[in-house]
């Protein structure tokens, strides 16, 4: 039987998570990602994730990794519309908030999980790069063909910083600004290198940089 919109079938004494990205994830609410007016209504300690206790429930959930990029954004319905059309993006699942703005939604693009969620006022951190004028991070993404990559996510709107290039680490690397103002560096890998050429390359490419 399901138990409790836990997401977790049990039969006697045993349970496995059944549903990953749907019941169990649905009843925690990120304390750094909110929506305006959210309250206590987000969890049972001030938005603090709710922790389920059960046997056989993996720490990690299937499908998601140690670290996993979040990002704060002004109009998240139209930044997953964005991730689609630029980078192939899958949607796994979205909350809305009382006022129709996405409190929380996670994306797979290529094999990698990314959480995002309307940028809010309400909590410390979660300000957009647009708000803020400006990122410190940036997300980092390898495909098979960045040339083709890069043509796709300047066509669906992205801001092209620079172009695709054979660089020394051995990457042909490209950079992008998404619309909501966070950065994205898009490689293929084309050459193995070693920490040698590495290091001479990047002498060679600083030499040509300030000559330039």
């Amino acid at each position: 039987m399901l138990s409790n919109d836990t997401g977790l079938e049990c039969t006697g004494d045993e349970c496995h998570d059944v549903a990953p990205h749907d019941a169990r994830r649905r009843r925690w609410f990120q304390g750094g990602i909110g929506f305006e007016g959210a309250g206590e209504t987000a969890g049972p300690e001030n938005g603090k994730e709710e922790t389920v206790m059960a046997a056989k429930v993996k720490a990690i959930p299937e499908g998601y990794s140690t670290v996993t990029a979040y990002m704060c954004l002004n109009d998240a319905v139209k930044a997953i519309a964005f991730y689609k059309k630029a980078f192939g993006a899958e949607e796994m699942f979205r909350m809305p908030g009382p006022d129709g703005k996405i409190c929380h939604a996670e994306v797979k693009i290529g094999n990698a999980m990314v959480m995002l969620g309307e940028e809010s006022t309400q909590y410390e951190g979660s300000r957009g790069p647009q708000t803020l004028k400006g990122t410190t991070v940036g997300l980092h993404l390898y495909v098979e063909n960045v040339d083709a990559s890069f043509k796709r996510a300047v066509e669906a709107g992205a801001r092209a910083i620079m172009p695709p290039m054979d660089m020394f680490w051995g990457d042909r690397f490209c950079k992008v600004a998404d619309p909501f103002g966070h950065h994205w560096s898009i490689a293929t890998h084309i050459k193995d290198v070693t920490p040698e050429e590495c290091e001479a390359g990047m002498k060679a490419f600083a030499q040509q940089k300030s000559c330039g």
